[in-house]
């Protein structure tokens, strides 16, 4: 009986790293994890657009959940991670297939 309750506290803690963490870094999101942290969609959605714009990518505001990364639809969206006692905000960027 203890080994199934172990083996199920595994399963269960794999699946919650894999939903809070490695789902996000798909192949072509982008994460980042700015200095600042943001409460409103549109400051988010600017600060994205101009780390991006610095780091020389070429990006245009649509809404403030999408924009267009060198002629490409992206979706912007947060999330929110806790290392220990230091909550971490990463912002997601997801390609949108046409």
């Amino acid at each position: 009986m203890e080994e199934l309750l172990i083996l199920l506290i595994m399963i269960s803690g794999g699946l919650l790293i894999y939903f809070t963490v490695y789902r996000h870094y798909r192949k072509g999101n982008i994460v980042l994890e700015l200095d600042d942290r943001y409460v409103k969609q549109s400051e988010k959605m600017n600060a994205v657009i101009e780390h991006l714009t610095k780091e020389g990518y070429r990006c245009e505001k649509i809404d403030n959940y999408f924009m267009l990364l060198n002629g490409k639809r992206h979706k912007v969206y947060d999330t929110n991670l806790s290392y220990g006692l230091v909550p971490v905000q990463q912002l997601v960027i997801e390609r949108q297939e046409q």
